[in-house]
């Protein structure tokens, strides 16, 4: 596994795997604190995943007690040259831009409860919990997006019934589970 290290603004190698580490807790705080200052970590988050021709790539948040900073974590066959990691980062960053968080509209044969009891229920198998924003109108949604200051490793799920829209907070990470789970019974676009 290579990694980018923005603290250090430098590139390592690392013994195994990047899709193991973000699915394993213990393995990802091993890899963080492998790189950063134990004392000054606080917190540490999955942000957005890509594949671009056949490399994985992860980028993990890392809350510090003096701020925040971030490793790019790829799994690729060979070593990754400045051009391709520069590559890999553009698409990472682009992601962000592209992806604030789902507009999800019930399909007409679905009930919005309905909707609401499956979301509550995946989100809850997952550990998580909705955190509720806010109840607005659609078309103040997407100027709310800028004034919610979302934190990279998070998603706003956008939940639309009659012209208003219910907005929640859940982790980026989970944003294809989200996906999958509604896309029969929902129109999904990103927003």
């Amino acid at each position: 596994m290579y990694i980018y290290s923005d603290y250090h603004d430098e590139f390592f190698t690392f013994e195994g795997y990047a899709r193991n580490v973000v699915n394993n807790p213990i393995l990802l705080r091993k890899v963080v604190e492998k790189y950063m200052p134990v004392e000054k970590v606080v917190d540490i988050h999955v942000g957005v995943e890509i594949e671009i021709e056949g490399v994985y790539a992860v980028e993990i948040w890392v809350v510090l007690s003096d701020g925040i900073t971030s490793l790019v974590l790829a799994d690729s066959p060979i070593p990754l040259t400045p051009k391709q990691w520069q590559v890999i980062i553009n698409k990472v960053d682009e992601q962000y831009r592209r992806v604030r968080g789902l507009l999800i509209e019930p399909k007409p044969n679905v009930s919005f409860k309905d909707l609401m009891v499956d979301l509550e229920n995946c989100i809850s198998s997952l550990g998580l919990k909705l955190k509720f924003l806010a109840k607005m109108s659609r078309a103040f949604l997407s100027r709310s997006l800028n004034l919610i200051g979302l934190r990279p490793w998070n998603i706003v799920l956008a939940l639309s019934r009659d012209h208003i829209v219910e907005t929640y907070l859940i982790p980026r990470k989970f944003l294809k589970d989200v996906e999958k789970l509604l896309k029969d019974k929902a129109k999904i676009t990103y927003i």
